[in-house]
């Protein structure tokens, strides 16, 4: 069984997947550039690692993916950025 990592933003309430583990292996994001742009709007907030299958509020945050990436930064940051 593998345990899925999010670094979250509990002011937001926005998170993103940035590693999977087992006992066995680890591997990083799927989407490097995702986790990317979601540190950049997230520049000055607090963040912090949390395992996404076990913490009881995660389906209050909108978790960024390559098809939202986009939105959510405007929405969070105002403008768009180089690369979106």
């Amino acid at each position: 069984m593998s345990i899925s990592r999010y670094l979250r933003c509990k002011d937001t309430k926005k998170a993103v997947h940035v590693a999977e583990q087992s006992s066995h292996w680890f591997r990083g994001a799927d989407y490097p550039d995702v986790v990317g742009f979601f540190c950049v709007a997230h520049d000055g907030r607090e963040l912090d690692v949390v395992d996404g299958d076990h913490f009881d509020d995660f389906m209050e945050y909108e978790v960024w993916k390559p098809e939202n990436v986009k939105a959510e930064y405007i929405a969070l940051v105002g403008t768009p950025c180089i690369g979106l």
